[in-house]
C-alpha cells in the first residue's frame, strides 16, 4: 500500500498509523490518571485552577495547595471578596473528615477587592502539615481535598496519596 507515491523505505503504512494512534492513546491515559491532583474550569474569562505540588507525600511531609485565578481576557477583572479566606479546604479519607481549615476565619467578614490584570494570574497557596485537627489517626492511603470558595461559589475536589 503506497501513500503519497513514496519510495519503499519512506512509506507510511497502516501499521505505522495504528502504532502512532496507540501511543497517543496510551500517553493520554497515563497523563489523565496521573493528574488527579489537578482540577480546573473556566467561568467567563476567568480560569480557576486548583492543584497540589505533588501527587504523593510521606506522613511528615507538607502538602502545598495552589489556587490560581487566571484572567484570559484582554481587560482587567475585578473580584470582590467578603470573607477573610478566599479559598478554604476540607480533607477526607474514606469519607471521614481529617482536616478542616479554620471555619471561623473563613466566615470573618473582611471585604477586599482583587484585580487580575489582563492575561495574567494571581496565585494563592496554603500548606498543610499532614496532621489532623479532627482527632483522626493519619494512615497511608488516598485522600480527597475539597477546595471551595464561598465568594466565587465554587467547589473542586482533588486527590492525593499519603504513604
Amino acid at each position: 500500500m503506497k501513500i503519497l507515491n513514496l519510495k519503499k523505505n519512506q512509506m507510511i503504512t497502516l501499521l505505522d498509523i495504528m502504532i502512532i494512534v496507540a501511543l497517543i492513546f496510551a500517553l493520554n491515559s497515563y497523563f489523565a490518571g496521573s493528574r488527579e491532583n489537578f482540577v480546573s474550569f473556566q467561568r467567563d474569562k476567568l480560569k480557576i485552577i486548583a492543584t497540589t505540588n505533588k501527587s504523593e507525600y510521606n506522613k511528615d511531609e507538607i502538602v502545598q495547595f495552589v489556587f490560581t485565578l487566571e484572567n484570559k481576557s484582554n481587560k482587567d477583572i475585578e473580584l470582590e471578596f467578603y470573607r477573610n479566606i478566599i479559598f478554604n479546604l476540607l480533607i477526607e479519607k474514606d469519607s471521614e473528615l481529617v482536616f478542616k481549615r479554620d471555619l471561623i476565619d473563613s466566615l470573618t467578614e473582611s471585604r477586599k477587592k482583587i484585580i487580575i490584570n489582563k492575561k495574567s494570574k494571581k496565585i494563592f497557596t496554603y500548606e498543610w502539615n499532614t496532621e489532623s485537627n479532627m482527632d483522626f489517626i493519619m494512615e497511608s492511603g488516598k485522600y480527597t481535598a475539597t477546595l471551595y470558595s464561598l465568594d466565587l461559589e465554587l467547589e473542586m475536589k482533588i486527590n492525593f496519596i499519603i504513604n
